[in-house]
């Protein structure tokens, strides 16, 4: 098949007549031609079959828009098949780049900063189940017993929280206690709930 003959009687076939001869004469004849040029722009060689046919779709869709009054059929036909070679090439990158992100932000791994994220996380959800189960438990009892648990959490000495509070040592160990037991178990109760 010689180049003037692809340029403007085959391609007018395929373009004008839908002609299915045409237009695996065209297939069979620019089908390595396109391999090569996918290779050359550097796709995997597992990807080039794939994107070839892309072009080969592409090429039916939007031959009517080839002129070749602009110039050849060959160069118009290579920049689009380069246009949809270096897009395929481009998302195949991303998608790379995506996958290796969050696959080795799930492998283990000694870095520090991988590290501080997972303790972050964690801290984030510890505070907010601890958060849920008090706001759970407040109306079981009054805002001076939950007070009195806070202090003590905060790290306050009895006798301080005796001489705020206006209970007495045993009533502030007791409440603490009640408070401490009843938010344990509202704290097991949103880990099953959350299943985790």
């Amino acid at each position: 098949m010689s180049t003037v003959h692809t340029s403007y009687t085959l391609i007018n076939k395929a373009r004008n007549l839908g002609d299915q001869d045409a237009w695996n004469e065209i297939f069979n004849f620019y089908q390595k031609y396109i391999h090569s040029l996918l290779y050359n722009i550097g796709l995997p060689q597992h990807d080039i079959e794939d994107v070839s046919q892309l072009a080969m779709i592409q090429l039916t869709k939007h031959i009517d828009k080839y002129d070749a009054e602009r110039g050849r059929f060959r160069t118009w036909l290579s920049t689009m098949v380069k246009r949809i070679g270096y897009t395929s090439y481009q998302k195949q990158s991303n998608t790379n780049k995506t996958i290796e992100r969050y696959r080795k932000s799930t492998e283990p791994s000694s870095n520090n900063r991988t590290q501080e994220l997972d303790t972050k996380i964690r801290l984030e959800w510890e505070e907010f189940v601890y958060k849920k189960a008090l706001h759970r438990i407040k109306s079981s009892f009054p805002d001076d017993a939950l007070l009195i648990f806070e202090l003590g959490m905060e790290g306050l000495a009895v006798d301080k929280i005796v001489a705020r509070s206006g209970y007495s040592k045993s009533s502030v160990y007791t409440i603490r206690a009640r408070v401490k037991k009843s938010l344990t178990e509202e704290i097991r109760h949103i880990i099953k709930e959350y299943d985790i």
